[in-house]
């Protein structure tokens, strides 16, 4: 039995241990990849996600179209586009999604016009881009004057080879408030969904990806038939934009999603820009937002999780049982196996994302804080009669 100074010692010493971890931990969060010898580290780890797992493949086995929003491939100039967008009017879709920025005018400004004449049209929403970094507009397109007020910014967070798993559904961008492409294709389409998405949404929402274009009903250009193409578009949303379902691909609007084959160390993007913005709305029109639940609380879980490891650890000690490392690190590897698996539940049945790396290194860190507070103790007696239980029966007297 413990007694009564050896449980004061125990917890002073547990608590001390578990805030060591902590602050090790916190450390590890904020520290820099950036020097040479950590690059390989960084481009193999640095944007892996494990409830990526969740959406790993689902571009193969989720074939479940949402027959709400259909997906055309853009044609390749101004003047073909315009003709395409005169074609879907005529076919009255609810709402024209142009992913796609036209910078500056070109040799034939009739053909300018008449691009403008369509896209200023009620029902069809135009795309611009911002810079993430800087939170300014890029470059304006050549007719967001005459859009203004139902267009949205088209890219994402992050740089291009960075995975889209979150999107911001509204930017403040010198004291103006800017609509993400998928909001102002929402306050069209549907006013009560998209009344949620501004008191729900967060400042970055996780994207709840449905899956890749498998998931939507999509037509290539020449590939289709106009007759039966009219009947599918009727009140649904149009998506026109980037779109090549056979090599050669356009990289540049390729993207990386949760959804590629490999979950970590990505080898090359799997969908395209109007593809996500199809997931986006599906997530906006069925309500599935994911809530990023704020890294305090995984903090919390983390210290208390830690705290009784590390109490386990030294009564262990005081008992004079000292547990072998190999047993340790199994308890460590089925805590962690256990964990990942609940917060896996969590997200995909209850919708909410917990951070792992607060909860997950401290318990991994365990055992090398304690050997490093071990050796800081035995170099620390020499001077001190500082008192712990790692300090053999001799010494404590």
């Amino acid at each position: 039995m413990v007694d009564r100074l050896n449980k004061k010692r125990l917890f002073k010493e547990t608590f001390l241990i578990t805030f060591l971890i902590m602050m090790v931990t916190l450390g590890l969060q904020y520290f820099p990849l950036n020097f040479e010898i950590a690059k390989p580290i960084k481009e193999e780890f640095s944007d892996f996600d494990v409830y990526d797992i969740i959406y790993t493949g689902r571009a193969k086995d989720n074939h479940v179209r949402d027959t709400d929003i259909i997906i055309l491939q853009a044609a390749e100039t101004r003047r073909q586009i315009a003709g395409q967008l005169e074609l879907l009017q005529k076919y009255k879709p609810k709402v024209i999604g142009v992913d796609l920025t036209f910078i500056g005018h070109k040799d034939s400004l009739q053909v300018d016009s008449l691009l403008e004449y369509q896209l200023s049209m009620s029902n069809v929403v135009t795309g611009y881009r911002i810079d993430t970094n800087k939170i300014t507009v890029i470059k304006p397109n050549f007719f967001d004057t005459v859009t203004s007020g139902k267009s949205g910014y088209i890219n994402f967070v992050g740089d291009s080879i960075a995975v889209v798993r979150y999107y911001p559904p509204f930017r403040k961008i010198d004291g103006r408030l800017h609509y993400a492409f998928t909001s102002r294709i929402a306050e069209k389409y549907d006013q009560k969904a998209f009344s949620i998405l501004e008191k729900n949404a967060q400042y970055l929402q996780v994207v709840n990806y449905r899956g890749n274009i498998e998931s939507y009903t999509s037509f290539l250009i020449g590939q289709f038939d106009t007759a039966q193409f009219g009947e599918k578009i009727r009140d649904k949303i149009v998506l026109l934009g980037v779109l090549y379902k056979k090599d050669p691909l356009v990289i540049e609007d390729l993207h990386f999603t949760p959804v590629n084959d490999r979950i970590n160390g990505k080898s090359f993007p799997d969908m395209y820009g109007v593809a996500i913005h199809a997931n986006i709305l599906s997530m906006i029109f069925s309500h599935a937002y994911i809530k990023s639940v704020a890294r305090i609380w995984s903090y919390l879980i983390g210290v208390i999780l830690t705290f009784l490891l590390v109490h386990y650890q030294l009564r262990s000690h005081y008992k004079g049982r000292h547990p072998a490392e190999l047993w340790f690190f199994l308890l460590q590897f089925i805590i962690i196996i256990i964990l990942v698996y609940i917060f896996l539940l969590v997200y995909e049945f209850l919708y909410h994302k917990v951070p792992l790396f607060p909860i997950v290194i401290p318990i991994v860190l365990c055992i090398e804080i304690i050997e490093v507070y071990k050796f800081l103790l035995t170099r620390l007696f020499k001077k001190t009669r500082y008192t712990s239980v790692f300090l053999d029966k001799k010494n404590r007297k």
